[in-house]
Parts: C-alpha cells; structure tokens; sequence
C-alpha cells in the first residue's frame, strides 16, 4: 500500500483515511485483539500508512538531490538562496511556479512543504543510511506525541 506512492498518493483527507483503514483493519486481524489502533502500531512497530509514505517521499527526494537516483530533481524544485541570510541556504527548498492545478498538486510541489518542515539537522544529513535513520526516528516521535489523531 506504499510502493510508489510518489506517483499515486492521494492528497485530500478522506482517501488518506481510507487507506489508513484497511491498515487499521489488516492490524486488528493480525493481532485478534481490541487494542486501540495505535496501540496496534504500536505493538507491530509500525508507523501509520500516511507517515510511511511521507518517509518514503522524503528519502526519494534525498536520494534525488544527492546523485542516488538519475534524475533532475532541480527542474522541478530548487534551493532557495537568501542574499542577506546565509543560514541553511542548502537545507530549504524553493516550489517551483506553475501555471496548472496538474503541476500544482503535483508531488514536487507538495514534497517541499513536508521536506523544510523537517528540523534542519535531519535536511542537512549526507549519507542515506543515517538520514533514513533519524527521518524514522522524527516520525516515531512525531507519532507518539499525536497518537489521539489516530484514534
């Protein structure tokens, strides 16, 4: 329910909530229990399906800016450059401008608000292996602090 979620992830909330049932569903057939569906998560290590795209999306991008993957990813999304503030001029993403709803709402577009969200010490990492490692441990936290959002 995750792979290539960069092509296909919906955006507005009621199929994100649909999806999220049919993992709240598959979690309390796999346990056979009456555990909140956090709890449920919880107890299967797991994160919910809407915070495993994010992860996914969010180490696409990384492998896209740091050479992982050929693509042009700068054609699509650049770095802003502040003339006066040179604080963190590489770790912050500029939306390109379109014309369109279809470029718009496109993944390039909506990836930048969720990639200069995150704290400045996981968007300035340049190993993958250590930047999948604290983005998994951001949305843990992230996720133990709104567990009621589950519910």
């Amino acid at each position: 329910m995750e792979y290539a979620s960069q092509v296909w992830s919906p955006f507005t909330k009621e199929k994100i909530k649909a999806l999220e049932r049919v993992q709240r569903r598959a979690t309390k057939f796999i346990l056979k229990c009456d555990l909140t569906y956090p709890e449920c998560l919880g107890k299967l290590g797991l994160l919910p399906l809407e915070f495993r795209r994010e992860v996914l999306d969010l180490c696409f991008i990384f492998k896209c800016l740091k050479g992982h993957i050929d693509f042009d990813i700068l054609s699509y999304v650049n770095f802003k450059s502040y003339k006066y503030d040179m604080r963190n001029t590489e770790a912050i993403l500029a939306k390109g401008w379109f014309r369109t709803n279809v470029f718009k709402l496109s993944f390039f577009n909506c990836i930048v608000d969720l990639w200069n969200s995150l704290p400045v010490a996981i968007r300035t990492i340049d190993q993958l292996s250590l930047f999948s490692k604290k983005l998994n441990q951001f949305y843990i936290s992230e996720f133990n602090l709104n567990k009621d959002k589950f519910l």
